[in-house]
């Protein structure tokens, strides 16, 4: 007997590495959905990060050919899958 299990493994995205692409899988915070829908960015949106900075600083992230900079505590929000 074989059983297939599908398990997507779910992070956030300032848990992510610099180089590592993911898509969205969902935005927790109603705010920052809006805010990043003004640029292209939506569930389902594959991103890439470019940069982070230290200290808990910005994130530097590309999806759509758009680049944007999130506050660490805005990426937290930001669930993502592989």
């Amino acid at each position: 007997m074989r059983f297939n299990i599908n398990i997507d493994i779910l992070t956030t995205l300032n848990n992510l590495s610099i180089a590592e692409q993911r898509t969205i899988k969902k935005i927790s915070n109603d705010l920052v959905s809006e805010q990043l829908a003004t640029f292209g960015f939506h569930v389902g949106s594959k991103l890439k990060i470019i940069s982070k900075l230290p200290f808990n600083g910005a994130i530097t992230c590309e999806a759509n050919n758009t680049r944007i900079a999130i506050r660490a505590d805005d990426a937290a929000n930001i669930i993502v899958m592989d």
